[in-house]
């Protein structure tokens, strides 16, 4: 893919949204524009060349709660003339990075798309929720994001314990009228209530894998004994070994994601507030992939000579494969690598902390996302 009339302003460009209006196909890339975060768009009809019209929004232009300097991994979904935009956004700490949204319009007229927000605020008010992707599930525009683990426990310890990112639950975007007008709605996908099993009392949690809460009153709680939420009639919590999401019920507020350690499983306190609670089918009796022995890396396969690069304290051996047998989930990105692309192999040789990961530990790499140095940050 080639892009012509690329602008000198924009820089550290990230993975792409592509998304069509009136039959003609945009595409929209995260970065910086200036200091600031923000979003390029480009004629993408020709999917091998894109050409680049402008800038399509930035931090300059948008509410306070989108101020960051490097915006990546934008979305969209339409809801009649009106749009909700996604971001996540890059700080300088990194322990703030976070993801945000803007409902607005998005005007088409002139040779620039530009859009127009006339709100905004934090998709995620937890600190383990970043870079989402929307895709339609069952005809519904549908949310997964990455929940990184390394936030609150040394990187090494969180290698050697075997714990790293995940993906978070489905999640339904919508677009709701509450008391204070329209806002993005965040809740679990429907279907997951047939994850349920049976039902269980609060003293049985710290044996369960996973589980759901519903709150049928208000009140507060605190999970893993250090994280204090309050809670609405309908509210609802899911938990999967160290994956925590919280789902408010009422249109305004948004969920919260965080991970915790799952060791001793996930305790929940209780100040007022009532709840039921299910086990969930975790897939857990099913074989483990990652408990089965590694297939060996066919060298011969690989299309360049091995190098080692230094990356977040860690050293790595890297290759790039002509071509992949199958989809990988791309560690940079979270977005998939299809079948016959091109793309980077790489495994820690020596990690901090003293951590020999070794081959069979090795991830699949988008090469824009490799080269973009998104690993070790």
């Amino acid at each position: 893919m080639q892009v012509e009339n690329r602008q000198a302003e924009a820089a550290k460009l990230g993975a792409p949204c592509v998304f069509v209006h009136d039959g003609f196909r945009y595409a929209i890339q995260g970065g910086q524009v200036g200091e600031r975060g923000g979003v390029v768009i480009y004629d993408a009809n020709d999917l091998d060349s894109w050409r680049e019209l402008g800038v399509f929004y930035s931090a300059a232009d948008a509410p306070g709660a989108l101020e960051a300097p490097n915006w990546e991994f934008p979305q969209l979904v339409r809801f009649g003339q009106r749009w909700v935009f996604f971001i996540s956004m890059r700080q300088r700490d990194t322990f703030k990075d976070s993801v945000g949204w803007a409902l607005g319009t998005i005007n088409f007229d002139g040779e620039v798309p530009h859009f127009q927000a006339t709100k905004a605020g934090r998709a995620d008010s937890g600190p383990d929720f970043f870079s989402p992707k929307i895709a339609l599930l069952d005809g519904v525009p549908t949310m997964m994001a990455w929940a990184p683990e390394s936030k609150v426990r040394p990187l090494g310890e969180v290698a050697k314990d075997g714990l790293a990112g995940a993906l978070t639950f489905p999640r339904i975007v919508t677009l709701a009228e509450g008391p204070d007008g329209a806002f993005p709605y965040l809740a679990p996908f429907e279907k997951l209530t047939e994850l349920r099993q049976e039902e269980v009392a609060q003293d049985e949690l710290a044996g369960v894998h996973a589980w759901e809460a519903e709150f049928p009153s208000a009140g507060k709680i605190t999970l893993a004994k250090r994280r204090d939420l309050d809670v609405e009639p309908g509210d609802r919590l899911l938990v999967d070994g160290s994956l925590v999401e919280f789902y408010p019920a009422k249109v305004g507020r948004f969920p919260h994601t965080e991970r915790f350690d799952p060791t001793n499983g996930i305790s929940l306190e209780l100040q007022d507030a009532t709840a039921n609670f299910w086990k969930l089918a975790d897939g857990t009796q099913e074989a483990n992939k990652w408990a089965q022995e590694a297939r060996p890396l066919q060298i011969r396969r690989l299309a360049s000579t091995p190098t080692t690069q230094v990356r977040g304290g860690n050293t790595y051996r890297v290759q790039r494969l002509p071509a992949a047998e199958k989809e990988y989930i791309c560690p940079g990105c979270t977005h998939v690598i299809e079948v016959g692309s091109p793309h980077v192999v790489a495994w820690i040789i020596q990690g901090s902390f003293g951590l020999d990961q070794g081959v069979d530990a090795r991830r699949h790499w988008h090469p824009y996302c490799w080269n973009a140095g998104t690993v070790g940050r």
